[in-house]
């Protein structure tokens, strides 16, 4: 996705998501659920939405990512944090691929850098926003929406915001920093130890 504000510049860097199956009707034709919201400009679309549920505390952890400070003696300037729901974990574990339906979500943070006694680290602060990606290995909503194709539907979400995403075009916005991760459906699971087989 490309940097909507510059402290998520990494977010688009790494590419990576969370996962929790969260599966839709697949039957309900896209237009239907997708709309701009009122007087943001931004679209809504609740299958793509961050979950309602405390997913950092019922998901499974996938894994997690620092994105280094232009000077990397300054740490890191964003860390993620992946997760997935567990039966969606389950299903990769079995068949090597998600399920239709599963949703990743990977927490996006500033940081914080100190140099301590054991050396310079990091740590996560403020919430920077939410990036989300829902399995659709049949690519149904692609027609309907710019935020679906290439097996997932995509968005990132700033700040708190759950609903409304800044995401105009997953093909601009985001398969840049995935293309390279295509062998692996677009996902960075190298990242993810929970996901070896």
């Amino acid at each position: 996705m490309k940097k909507p504000v510059s402290r998520v510049g990494a977010l688009v860097a790494l590419g990576l998501i969370v996962l929790g199956s969260n599966v839709w009707a697949m039957d309900n034709p896209p237009s239907a659920a997708m709309h701009l919201g009122e007087g943001e400009g931004r679209i809504v679309d609740p299958d793509l939405s961050v979950p309602a549920e405390d997913y950092r505390e019922t998901w499974v952890f996938l894994g997690s990512f620092s994105v280094l400070a232009d000077d990397p003696e300054e740490g890191a300037k964003e860390m993620h944090a992946v997760y997935a729901e567990r039966e969606a974990v389950r299903t990769y574990l079995a068949s090597g691929a998600f399920p239709d339906g599963a949703k990743i979500v990977k927490d996006v943070f500033e940081t914080e850098t100190e140099h301590l006694t054991t050396g310079t680290a990091s740590y996560a602060t403020h919430l920077a926003g939410r990036f989300v990606m829902v399995k659709d290995s049949q690519n149904r909503k692609a027609d309907g929406s710019p935020l679906w194709g290439d097996g997932w539907g995509w968005a990132f979400y700033e700040g708190a915001e759950k609903q409304r995403t800044i995401t105009t075009d997953y093909q601009s916005d985001c398969l840049g920093c995935h293309q390279p991760a295509q062998e692996t459906d677009y996902l960075y699971t190298r990242g993810y130890p929970v996901l070896a087989r």
